[in-house]
């Protein structure tokens, strides 16, 4: 290992287990000492940190409180520390850290919550596309559609919950009391981008699977094969045109691939 890279590795350890020496080659002045110095560095560092956390998830930190959500976060940076250049992608394993290492009921919506938040900035920083139209649509050949595939919006995310999340979300927005959490009916969330605002909404069993079938690239016979599961097989192709014209009126669907 280089002298650089030792230095390195031994301040990063440093900084996530503060002790009561300092690495070597660190050195201090008249008014602080060294071990002063540093340990002023790593406060700040984790400070910054749970501060980074805080923007990621600023309706979970809401939710804990303060001094509740500080804890949360140190915890989490001690098991896991950033691994990514950007600060921005701090907190990517949150919603595992919560379920994986408390498993008293209100950490399971805790960690729902952080996996609801983070598919929501996922969704804001994702890639942009074109949006595909309904005018597209209907200028298919009908001899067409059974081989058509569908190009969901990079933005789409869906997440699966089975807490009432969502609700305790949009109080928060609204600077409201939140509901008590409760475990409800798992419900699969649609979550994507329009006209640069972040949009969401639950999806009915039948329409998540048929968006499914056509993110895993199914063609569009294959997505009504799908739907016979929930509905009678002469209303199928009906109820499988009105969820494509949703999707595209939305601004869910990237591209129609005939």
């Amino acid at each position: 290992m280089s002298e650089l890279r030792s230095l390195q590795h031994h301040l990063q350890h440093y900084l996530l287990h503060p002790q009561t020496d300092s690495p070597p080659h660190v050195a201090g002045r008249d008014a602080v000492d060294a071990l002063a110095r540093l340990n002023i560095y790593a406060s700040d560092y984790r400070l910054r940190l749970v501060d980074a956390l805080r923007t990621n998830y600023p309706k979970l930190a809401a939710w804990l409180g303060e001094e509740g959500f500080a804890e949360v976060a140190l915890d989490y940076l001690q098991e896991q520390p950033p691994h990514y250049p950007s600060i921005r992608d701090f907190g990517d394993r949150l919603a595992e850290f919560l379920e994986r290492t408390d498993r008293r009921r209100r950490r399971q919506a805790l960690a729902e919550m952080a996996r609801f938040e983070w598919a929501l900035d996922a969704t804001f920083d994702a890639a942009d596309a074109a949006h595909a139209t309904p005018a597209q649509m209907h200028a298919l050949p009908a001899q067409c559609w059974a081989g058509v595939r569908l190009v969901v919006h990079p933005s789409v995310r869906r997440v699966d919950l089975d807490w009432n999340v969502v609700r305790i979300w949009k109080a928060l927005d609204q600077r409201g009391r939140p509901p008590r959490a409760r475990r409800a009916r798992r419900r699969t969330w649609l979550i994507w981008r329009q006209d640069l605002e972040t949009r969401f909404r639950s999806l009915a069993p039948a329409e998540a699977e048929a968006l499914n079938a056509a993110i895993d690239g199914r063609a569009f016979a294959e997505i009504c094969e799908q739907l016979c599961e929930h509905y009678p097989e002469g209303k199928v192709a009906v109820q499988a045109a009105m969820l494509l014209s949703g999707w595209l009126e939305s601004g869910v669907i990237s591209e129609i691939h005939a």
